[in-house]
């Protein structure tokens, strides 16, 4: 049964404000089986701790993830404890340099910046990524960029392969 929203069941993320954004990039990176070593994980925790991102909306991760494969973690000792439940959450801000950056080598900086974080989707693929994607566009942004890592067998003493994929709809 479809209800509102655009078709979705429930949507991921339902925006309470829309943020002027200067042409945003979305950058992408979900923790779970595509992201060997949590490298997509750790380099968003970077991107969005210099970008000093906000969030802007939360999902719903009992729609979104299947908790026998992610499971929620215990915090704290004793009566003090908690659970946390992983979060999928929607952050924007504005990347900048560091202060040992090159603006020659970085000439689109700073630019705003839409991070999508939280464990990878293992529920309603097909309805969450429509909605994330019509919630990029209401945002403004024009590029989508994922962040992760294949697991492979690489030696240590080597340098590391970084594969990049395009996929543009406009390309021949």
């Amino acid at each position: 049964m479809r209800r509102r929203h655009g078709g979705y069941r429930t949507p991921v993320f339902v925006l309470d404000e829309v943020p002027h954004l200067e042409d945003p990039i979305m950058v992408v990176g979900l923790s779970g089986w595509v992201d060997a070593g949590m490298s997509g994980a750790q380099a968003i925790e970077v991107l969005a701790a210099q970008s000093a991102v906000r969030v802007l909306a939360r999902g719903d991760s009992d729609a979104l993830v299947d908790f026998s494969h992610t499971r929620p973690q215990i915090e704290g000792l004793g009566s003090d404890r908690s659970v946390e439940f992983p979060r999928v959450e929607l952050s924007v801000g504005t990347a900048t340099l560091a202060e040992s950056e090159s603006q020659e080598k970085f000439a689109s900086l700073p630019r705003d910046i839409v991070v999508l974080t939280g464990p990878e989707l293992s529920l309603r693929w097909e309805s969450s990524v429509a909605n994330i994607v019509d919630t990029a566009k209401t945002l403004g942004v024009t590029t989508i960029i994922s962040l992760a890592g294949t697991p492979a067998p690489v030696s240590h003493r080597r340098p590391l392969t970084v594969l990049s994929v395009r996929f543009d709809r406009g390309a021949d």
